[in-house]
């Protein structure tokens, strides 16, 4: 698991998702799943939905569905609960507060990875986390046969809201395939 971090804005968290997503699915590309509707979070979900992308959220605060619901140009739905999110997703963004939650979250046979069922969901994790627990993660979702990026955001509340986030990514393989792909596009 290689430890040099790649940086792309934010605008283009959803080439990167296509582009990792070519080659592990055909699941939808527009349909994402976002778990963590904090301070960043809400944000980050509002303005993919403002993006035109179906976005199925959860957060343990029912206020902060609500908000992100309420912002989201009829885009978002409500998931009962992480799990919920999985299904149908191209991609599955987490944005939690700490380490302890990423673990709690995606590991266990009730976590994220086990809702994957080996479909080749592709996670990002945007959480400020430990680098061993992402690791850990990450391995646990290629024996789930789901791909984990550890994609931790610069540029706080102001640019969430903006959108101008930069993803630091480190998977750079992903981020290879992400730049040829914005290269091809964009000159």
């Amino acid at each position: 698991y290689p430890r040099v971090p790649q940086t792309m804005p934010a605008r283009n968290l959803l080439r990167l998702t296509l582009v990792a997503r070519r080659s592990v699915s055909t699941a939808s590309a527009s349909q994402l799943g976002f778990i963590g509707l904090g301070n960043m979070g809400a944000s980050m979900a509002t303005n993919l939905a403002k993006a035109g992308h179906q976005v199925r959220v959860f957060d343990v605060s029912r206020a902060a569905i609500d908000a992100v619901v309420a912002g989201s140009e009829g885009r978002a739905s409500v998931a009962s609960s992480a799990n919920e999110v999985v299904p149908g997703a191209s991609a599955v963004v987490t944005m939690l507060p700490s380490s302890k939650e990423v673990t709690q979250i995606y590991s266990g046979s009730d976590g994220l990875l086990a809702a994957s069922k080996g479909n080749g969901t592709l996670f990002i994790d945007s959480t400020t986390g430990e680098p061993g627990v992402c690791e850990k993660i990450a391995e646990e979702a290629q024996q789930a046969g789901a791909v984990y990026i550890d994609a931790p955001v610069s540029g706080g509340v102001v640019a969430a809201k903006m959108p101008q986030l930069t993803f630091m990514v480190r998977r750079p393989e992903v981020g290879i395939r992400y730049r040829r792909a914005v290269a091809s596009r964009d000159g």
